[in-house]
């Protein structure tokens, strides 16, 4: 019984002692462990560590001393293409570049294995092999990724299949020609056809139509791909109602003249473009947003159907104050000063003041336009002007009344005005003269450029005509001969301004945003003699708007006194490269060349000419432009030989585009 006891207490102590020593082994096997030594680490900083499948989870790994890694590329890889795979690279996106365990590694491996197959797949390489391999070292992991691309796919042909009852004339369809047969496949340039091919179809009245992803038909042997379109144009789509919404302070009448879509018209794609940017302009609104949709009330028939047009607009402050500011080196500093009112007595109406004023002279103008028709604005203006320039001083005060009508054409602005002016004041160059005129001015402006702040293509033209009825005195001597009085005349002018995109080497930088932009101006009077034209209505160059590298008004003959002379005669030409080097700089050289004369002759009419450069600051509002011009053929003095008329350069600052 003894011996008995005794064993049991034995047998006790020996699983008791056995126990201690498998729960300290185990114990001893959970301790975490540093990840790249081994080294034991304390378990009160990592509470959450658990072992499960031979690899460390973490409930927060950012507790946990995490492994570096870095990542290669193997094979033969453009660089275009090698630089989209970087880009799209989930592991080259991590800010840390680092790694907790293994299994998270192979898990983004992984992933970015299919993000590079599909960059690939869209680039035409459908044979791409792309196998990766994850080298653990002490220091980090080494993920290595070997690419076969293989031979890059072609187009073998590109098919467009839709709805019968839409017209298929090649004509129309010429946007398929953009991907040629034999061009490598560019999944790019095949979705930028197919929003195309839909754009077409709503600029033609299937305001609805759809245009399904491009099907890519693989022939492996030869290498190439059929590109196939499918279209459903569904049916025309005609207006039944217009709908106007969020116009709480604005006429709606206003607004439908703005509208160059009508009830009962097709809904095309580009008048509604044009209408959403026709009251945009207007100022009365911040944002307006133009949709069509399905009219549930009215059946649909066999060739269209009907939609509403709805017309959602958010009104914007209509007064305004604002002032500007210029500075040259002849003129000093020009500053203007502007208060409008786009909404008088909420009828849309359109009232405001001008006043700018610097060393050249004061000048300040009321005006007020009030909407007539659909398009037209009734125009109405009054103007006074204290004159000092280098040329002549004076007064003088004039009233124009008139109207203004815009044509608008898909993404071309077409200007009409009609403006019978009177004005009457008294101007001095060593000698005063009064005079009063009544004349009117038809202008003509055709806009084609792509953007009215930064145009990088198209073409702007306009063309002024202004006779003038009056009492045009002969000047000689300074002495006015009155039996050679002149009754009428008339100023022919006309500018065309250019733009072409250059290539553009940057991402950061938008598109098109490398122009070479040009303008050429040209004047004329038709008057008897230049000594019967008055002062005001010579033809001088010269200064931020003209001839930069001569100061204002002195781009021209001069006097005894060095004072511009003007002319009956005027010929501009300008060639400006603008290019951008960032976001918001840009950089300009000019050539400016300009000839002014009162002859009927070009002989020994002399030519003037300048260069220059610029640096541009880009705001939403237009450029901010500093520009320094210099004068190749530079004048002596007739004052004093000792001295030059022009001065070694010209400087200016400014807002807006040159032209």
């Amino acid at each position: 019984m003894q011996y008995s006891l005794r064993y049991k207490v034995l047998r006790r102590i020996y699983f008791f002692c056995f126990a201690c020593v498998c729960c300290c082994v185990t114990a001893y096997s959970n301790v975490p462990k540093d990840l790249n030594t081994g080294a034991i680490t304390n378990r009160t900083e990592h509470e959450g560590l658990r072992n499960e499948s031979n690899s460390p989870v973490f409930q927060d790994v950012s507790e946990v001393k995490r492994i570096l890694y870095k990542v290669e590329f193997r094979g033969e890889v453009p660089t275009i293409l090698l630089q989209e795979l970087k880009k799209q690279s989930s592991l080259l996106q991590e800010k840390t570049h680092t790694f907790a365990c293994l299994e998270m590694a192979q898990k983004k491996v992984k992933f970015d294995e299919r993000i590079f197959t599909n960059i690939c797949f869209k680039n035409g390489y459908f044979d791409v092999e792309i196998n990766s391999d994850i080298i653990q070292t002490q220091q980090c992991f080494v993920i290595v990724f070997n690419i076969i691309l293989g031979q890059r796919y072609v187009v073998s042909k590109t098919i467009l299949k839709g709805d019968k009852n839409i017209d298929n004339k090649k004509s129309k369809w010429s946007i398929l020609n953009n991907i040629s047969k034999g061009e490598y496949i560019d999944f790019t340039k095949i979705n930028v056809v197919k929003h195309k091919i839909k754009t077409i179809l709503q600029n033609n009245g299937y305001y609805f139509a759809e245009v399904e992803d491009p099907c890519i038909d693989i022939d492996r042997e030869s290498k190439t791909a059929t590109v196939t379109y499918f279209y459903r144009g569904k049916k025309l789509v005609k207006i039944s109602d217009i709908k106007i919404v969020g116009a709480n302070d604005v006429p709606k009448s206003f607004i439908l003249k703005r509208m160059y879509l009508k009830k009962g018209e097709l809904l095309l794609l580009p008048l509604l473009k044009i209408s959403q940017r026709d009251l945009l302009g207007s100022g009365l609104f911040s944002e307006v947003k133009i949709v069509g949709e399905i009219d549930q009330t009215r059946n649909a028939y066999d060739n269209y159907q009907e939609a509403i047009l709805n017309v959602n607009v958010i009104t914007a402050p209509p007064r305004a104050i604002g002032v500007g500011a210029y500075f040259s080196v002849t003129d000093g500093p020009i500053i203007t000063a502007i208060w409008q009112n786009k909404n008088f007595l909420k009828k849309a109406h359109d009232v405001g003041t001008i006043i700018r004023g610097g060393t050249t002279g004061l000048t300040a103008t009321a005006f007020y336009n009030i909407p007539f028709r659909e398009h037209t604005d009734f125009h109405a203006d009054i103007a006074m002007k204290h004159m000092n320039t280098i040329a002549y001083e004076g007064d003088k005060i004039s009233s124009t009344v008139g109207f203004i009508k815009k044509i608008q054409h898909s993404k071309h602005n077409i200007t009409l005005s009609f403006l019978p002016t009177i004005e009457t004041g008294t101007l001095t160059r060593t000698y005063s003269l009064q005079q009063t005129l009544f004349g009117f001015a038809v202008n003509v402006k055709m806009d084609f450029s792509n953007n009215y702040i930064y145009p990088s293509s198209g073409i702007i033209m306009d063309f002024n005509c202004q006779p003038y009825f009056g009492k045009f005195r002969k000047i000689a001597d300074q002495q006015f001969t009155e039996s050679e009085n002149v009754h009428a005349m008339a100023i022919f002018t006309g500018s065309m301004r250019t733009y072409f995109p250059l290539l553009t080497s940057s991402s950061t930088i938008a598109a098109n945003s490398n122009v070479l932009a040009s303008f050429v101006s040209l004047g004329y009077i038709a008057i008897k003699d230049l000594e019967y034209t008055p002062f005001d209505k010579r033809f001088y160059g010269g200064g931020r708007t003209s001839i930069r590298a001569y100061g204002y008004q002195l781009c021209g003959d001069l006097d005894q006194e060095d004072r511009p002379v003007g002319g009956t005669s005027l010929l501009e030409i300008c060639v400006e490269p603008r290019i951008r080097i960032s976001k918001d700089w840009g950089v300009v050289t000019f050539y400016e060349a300009s000839r002014i004369s009162s002859r009927t002759s070009t002989s020994n009419v002399r030519i003037l000419s300048g260069i220059g450069f610029g640096i541009r600051y880009f705001t939403k509002f237009g450029p901010i432009r500093f520009d320094i011009g210099i004068p190749l053929d530079r004048r002596n003095s007739q004052k004093d030989t000792n001295k030059m008329v022009d001065k070694p350069f010209q400087f200016y600052i400014s807002v807006g585009q040159s032209f």
